[in-house]
């Protein structure tokens, strides 16, 4: 099912570093080690022009896990303006605390233990308190006496053996962990709420959550992507409780969800949501009505699958979609996709690795539809890995989103954008006071000469199993310049910023 990977500038140099999450590998091979890989920032590089070069600082900065590894997030969870690092595991989670020295202090006493397969971890401020609170999405419960009587499974016949087939076992419970703030050692505490909130989603079977203002009140509402068992979308009353609304907003997908990812795909205002599902079932792409005109006395929002009128769903049939990531391939100014795709099952007559399937790329015509942009992939979308997560990142400073993709027993891909350029762009990078300085939470509009708007929620946590970077990148098209900046704060306030260039990283404050 795995294995995923976090970007995140652990050591606050400006350039974004990698964590690679490993698996334990079968019974009696010796488990691998999670890698955390510096960016060198370009100082590293073996020859001109060769891109930039990471070290591998594992040991030094003492995050050598070797659980069975599935995701992994960067965030800020003691609000002390570095990164900590979350790990996502079969069996126990770890916990590092960044002590702001490169170096990280085990602290996963402070987690409930709980022995679950945990899947992927998404943060946000959900009780408006001003510390950022985790979501652990769990799998299922995998053991073999507790699956359906044999005639019962032999309804759904299919190649591979039961211990195969997820909907033979239960699902797990999910994991909310409420931030109580930081204690008097400098460590965050942690209470286990999610039954409180009705946050367990026991029938799910877990994969990726996102923390996402599908209704833009200001507040961080919840969907979870479930495998083989109905999706989940919480909305957030405000008052730090929850109500399951997936069927009234149409997004109880019941399909064999994987990833997600949430941005202004249509660019109405209003964020999307990018759904990959299972071999035989197409991926979904449900674009947010913010005020449906069939819901606008209740003004909620609405959810319709698009994926067949945007050209999506043909490419998802016949291959296992996982990781996604929306990003701006060409700077036109529209939001592209990158889809990483690989079989559940194994070759079980020779290998008995999971099998490879090409990677998608669909390029945005600007209307909202999508075409084919192998093209523009050359030979990367070639090599056939039974890939998994998919992490879009600008980790050479260049201005364009580069991607990271791991695979299940395969190498993991760095692929460099080198698209041609259609336009400008601006990356910017939030900081305030107060224990989530980076700003998780809140939304970035920028306004461009052309009266042109372009619109990024910061979240932590999207994809499958993957942690994004701190930060935004906006691909801004023939803008000549940016008139301003809005940034409404996870708090609800907005600030505005003029005389912002064009072409080059921004780092914003709130004053």
């Amino acid at each position: 099912m795995g294995p995923g990977a976090a970007w995140g500038d652990f050591d606050g140099d400006g350039w974004q570093d990698l964590y690679l999450v490993q698996g334990s590998g079968r019974a009696g091979s010796t488990p691998d080690t999670n890698r955390l890989l510096r960016n060198l920032g370009g100082s590293g590089k073996p020859q001109a022009g060769a891109g930039p070069w990471f070290e591998d600082v594992t040991e030094p900065a003492g995050v050598s896990d070797t659980g069975a590894g599935m995701g992994a997030l960067f965030v800020d969870l003691d609000g002390d303006q570095d990164l900590d690092l979350y790990v996502a595991n079969y069996g126990l989670d770890v916990l590092y605390l960044n002590r702001g020295d490169g170096t990280f202090a085990d602290a996963s006493d402070l987690l409930p233990g709980h022995d679950l397969w945990s899947a992927a971890v998404a943060a946000a401020d959900t009780d408006g308190d001003g510390d950022l609170d985790l979501y652990i999405t769990s799998y299922l419960e995998y053991d073999l006496a507790k699956t359906p009587p044999a005639e019962e499974l032999g309804r759904y016949e299919r190649e591979d053996p039961v211990a195969m087939l997820p909907f033979a076992f239960p699902g797990q419970r999910n994991v909310f962990l409420r931030n109580e703030g930081v204690a008097a050692d400098g460590r965050p505490r942690f209470a286990d709420v999610t039954e409180e909130l009705g946050l367990l989603d026991v029938q799910g079977r877990g994969m990726q959550p996102v923390f996402w203002d599908f209704d833009r009140d200001g507040d961080q509402d919840l969907y979870v992507a479930n495998d083989v068992s109905y999706n989940v979308l919480f909305r957030n009353e405000g008052d730090g409780t929850f109500k399951d609304v997936s069927f009234a907003t149409g997004l109880d997908d019941p399909r064999g969800g994987m990833g997600l990812a949430a941005a202004d795909v249509d660019q109405d205002g209003d964020e999307d949501v990018f759904l990959t599902n299972w071999q035989l079932e197409a991926n979904a792409l449900y674009l947010n009505n913010h005020t449906s005109p069939f819901e606008s006395r209740t003004r909620r929002a609405a959810f319709h699958d698009t994926s067949v009128r945007a050209g999506l769903a043909r490419a998802g049939i016949g291959v296992t979609s996982w990781g996604v990531a929306l990003f701006d391939l060409e700077l036109d100014g529209d939001l592209d996709a990158f889809v990483a795709n690989g079989y559940t099952s194994p070759d079980y007559i020779g290998t008995g690795i999971c099998v490879g399937q090409p990677n998608h790329l669909f390029v945005n015509d600007g209307t909202g539809r999508f075409e084919d942009g192998a093209g523009l992939a050359q030979a990367a979308l070639g090599v056939l890995l039974a890939a998994r997560g998919v992490a879009a990142c600008d980790f050479d400073r260049d201005g364009d989103m580069d991607l990271c993709v791991t695979a299940n027993n395969g190498p993991v891909q760095l692929l460099e954008n080198h698209a041609p350029r259609r336009g400008a762009w601006v990356g910017v990078a939030l900081r305030q006071a107060g224990p989530n300085p980076f700003a998780i939470g809140a939304e970035v509009t920028v306004h461009t000469g052309s009266k042109r708007l372009f619109r990024r929620a910061l979240r932590a946590g999207e994809g499958y199993l993957t942690g994004n970077p701190a930060e935004l990148h906006f691909g801004l098209g023939a803008a000549a310049e940016i008139e301003r900046i809005d940034v409404r704060w996870p708090d609800g306030t907005t600030t505005h910023h003029t005389h912002v260039a064009l072409d080059t990283w921004h780092t914003l404050r709130r004053p």
